[in-house]
């Protein structure tokens, strides 16, 4: 009796495997479709008469792919958790700003404030990124991760031009406001008026826009010539 009763519990923990595996909240359309062909059967839709039942697993002979169905309950859990991982950067991003302060007394000149959380935040989501990249389930999201290593790659360049930027800007610009340094050096001043226009007008548009990701990944911000001068 012992020994055909543990062929039973045995054969009852293999069927609650495939039905716990088959309840997988995870699962979405492409999944099913991978089940489908797993059974070589067509599942009932919403709507259908026919139900998904346990004598219908039966008769599909759903039991017999055990292995089968846990893989893709797997590979549904796996992708949904990268789709956690990769939502949690979109979503911080869409509310990170920067903070943009006045110059001095100036009306219409700012500056960047301080940006460490911001580049704390920075570091946090390009390790996010390359860990969804290396994981075997990325295939579904691949495009978007590619999209956001891109532009996060972007802003840490951009970012990290104009803090140079701003660094030696704010020690020129009280040399180059003085006449006598304009004559003594007119190629240099000239050049400094040209960053000086350049570097404020991209902070103007800063302050417009502050959010920190979209400001920051324009298109050719990081190739402005003017601000590799002075970087």
């Amino acid at each position: 009796m012992v020994p055909v009763l543990k062929e039973k519990v045995e054969k009852q923990k293999d069927r609650m495997s495939v039905i716990t595996n088959l309840r997988n909240e995870a699962f979405k359309p492409r999944h099913w479709t991978l089940i489908e062909e797993c059974l070589g059967q067509k599942l009932p839709e919403e709507g259908d008469e026919q139900v998904l039942t346990m004598k219908l697993l039966e008769e599909w002979e759903a039991f017999n792919h055990t292995e089968e169905i846990e893989e893709i309950s797997g590979q549904a859990s796996g992708e949904a958790a990268l789709e956690v991982m990769l939502k949690k950067v979109e979503n911080a991003w869409k509310t990170t700003e920067f903070v943009v302060l006045p110059h001095r007394d100036t009306k219409d000149v700012f500056i960047l404030g301080g940006t460490d959380e911001i580049q704390v935040q920075l570091d946090d989501s390009r390790v996010a990124m390359a860990t969804i990249m290396s994981s075997r389930y990325v295939g579904p999201i691949k495009e978007r991760v590619d999209e956001w290593s891109k532009n996060l790659n972007l802003m840490n360049d951009c970012l990290e031009e104009w803090l140079n930027c701003q660094r030696n800007w704010l020690y020129l610009e009280s040399i180059f406001s003085a006449p006598d340094i304009q004559r003594q050096l007119p190629a240099e001043a000239k050049m400094f008026t040209a960053v000086d226009k350049s570097w404020k007008e991209i902070m103007r548009k800063v302050q417009r826009l502050p959010n920190a990701l979209r400001s920051s990944t324009g298109p050719g911000l990081l190739e402005v010539n003017s601000i590799k001068y002075i970087t």
